[in-house]
């Protein structure tokens, strides 16, 4: 189910208290256990204003966001239309800021809740990515996806060494989820931090019919011309 969908049926006053609990259990854990749903929601109510009823704007709050990634992506596409006379660095940075990323919410194989883990996932899906940063380091135990959004979170955040460091250690594994992903994020990530070698073996490892196989050959373009 769509994060954003979820979120507007969780706040909207017409959501009956079954169905809106139903909504926690698939967009944070799946989970059965109805201790960790109460907890959740009290984290959400307490540090974001996520509640049964919001205060005036709340909506908008969590529809912003979307609102801006949009029109970003609209000036983006008016802007580098039928051009030719930008650089892949450029091509890459408007790639980053206008790339609208959401965590689904349900962590895979996670089973216990960490608070840190919740805030971290809103913060995210708020755009607040160096708040969801202190959060998703302060994970006790983390996950290869809890990983791969913090790569996100700085990378956003403009921190790209440290995304570099952090996608590079999730793309260590040989059965990463997130290989496709990664290889994209990656190759942005080091024509941002000025090597465009790393970027170029990045853009190589995406094949033909992978996630963003167009955009990198629109980016290898650039690179090489």
């Amino acid at each position: 189910m769509d994060i954003d969908k979820n979120l507007q049926r969780f706040i909207d006053d017409k959501t009956s208290d079954e169905e809106a609990d139903a909504l926690l259990e698939v967009w944070i854990t799946k989970t059965k256990d109805a201790e960790l749903r109460t907890e959740a929601s009290s984290i959400l109510q307490k540090d974001y204003g996520l509640g049964r009823n919001p205060k005036k704007g709340g909506k908008l709050k969590y529809l912003r966001p979307l609102l801006v990634a949009a029109s970003l992506a609209l000036l983006f596409s008016m802007f580098f239309i039928n051009r030719d006379d930008f650089s892949a660095t450029e091509l890459a940075a408007q790639y980053v800021d206008t790339e609208s990323l959401t965590h689904p919410g349900n962590s895979k194989g996670v089973t216990e809740l960490d608070t840190n883990r919740t805030r971290a996932i809103v913060a995210f899906n708020n755009t607040d990515f160096n708040l969801a940063i202190v959060h998703f380091n302060q994970i006790k135990t983390t996950s290869e996806e809890d990983k791969y959004y913090l790569g996100l979170a700085y990378m956003k955040s403009g921190q790209i060494q440290q995304a570099i460091d952090t996608f590079e250690e999730v793309g260590e594994r040989n059965d990463v989820r997130f290989r496709q992903e990664i290889n994209w994020f990656l190759a942005l990530s080091h024509l941002l931090n000025g090597n465009t070698p790393k970027a170029t073996e990045s853009i190589k490892n995406i094949q033909n019919g992978d996630w963003k196989y167009d955009d990198a050959q629109k980016l290898l373009h650039h690179i090489n011309k």
